[in-house]
């Protein structure tokens, strides 16, 4: 059963964050799951079965689930499907599919057959993770890579600062626009998914206000976006 997997997996990520179950459950506690105490967590843990009935004692709700996710640090996606101990998940009764199958799957990267999606075409959620997707990845470019770095290695002799293979050793102002061209074509790819988030009548992603400066600076128009550029 999925609950004895999900289960086994809270057993084996708590004893790897060295946590006590008393520990987990007062972070449980913390984040609203007051009904995770310790022992509920022994029952969930051991799978006590009911005598009469044979069935778990206890069993994971969804909110719960969320929950361990959070206390335990860790994506909830990995609390069922962990590729790491190569066993098959029991996504149904009567049915299990290869661990990696269950988290691409999980994830909207993969069909329940085990097939690999290449393109979200034709299939409404899948198309919105892609292009989800596709925004969270080009707003973490532009964090990861604000402009000012450029000025913070400009007096520093000698330094190479390489961008999508472009590099230089002297010339900031080089550097500087080989980082603007990299965030133009983020930002480019980053509108294009937001206006297809749109069209699929899903609410658009908010990118923070670090990003929206530099579409402002760009001349970069994101769409439905309500925040506003720092100043």
């Amino acid at each position: 059963m999925l609950s004895d997997a999900v289960a086994d997996q809270i057993v084996r990520l708590r004893k790897k964050a060295g946590l006590r179950r008393d520990q987990l459950a007062e972070r449980c506690k913390q984040l609203g799951a007051v009904d995770l105490t310790a022992a509920t967590l022994a029952n969930i843990e051991t799978g006590r079965r009911d005598k009469a009935t044979g069935k778990r004692r206890r069993r994971v709700t969804v909110e719960e689930l969320l929950a361990l996710a959070i206390a335990l640090d860790v994506p909830p996606v990995w609390l069922l499907a962990d590729p790491l101990r190569g066993e098959p998940v029991p996504v149904v009764d009567g049915r299990e599919i290869a661990p990696w199958e269950a988290l691409l799957w999980l994830v909207g990267s993969g069909s329940i057959d085990g097939g690999i999606v290449s393109h979200p075409q034709g299939n409404k959620t899948l198309d919105l993770i892609w292009h989800g997707r596709v925004v969270a990845e080009a707003a973490g470019v532009i964090r990861r890579s604000p402009a000012w770095m450029v000025d913070r290695f400009r007096d520093t002799p000698g330094m190479e600062l390489r961008l999508a293979g472009v590099s230089s050793r002297e010339d900031p102002e080089v550097m500087r626009s080989a980082l603007d061209e990299i965030h133009r074509r983020q930002l480019q790819s980053m509108r294009e998914a937001m206006e297809r988030i749109a069209e699929l009548g899903a609410a658009i992603p908010q990118v923070g206000p670090k990003v929206l400066e530099r579409a402002a600076e760009l001349g970069i128009e994101l769409p439905g976006q309500d925040g506003e550029a720092a100043p």
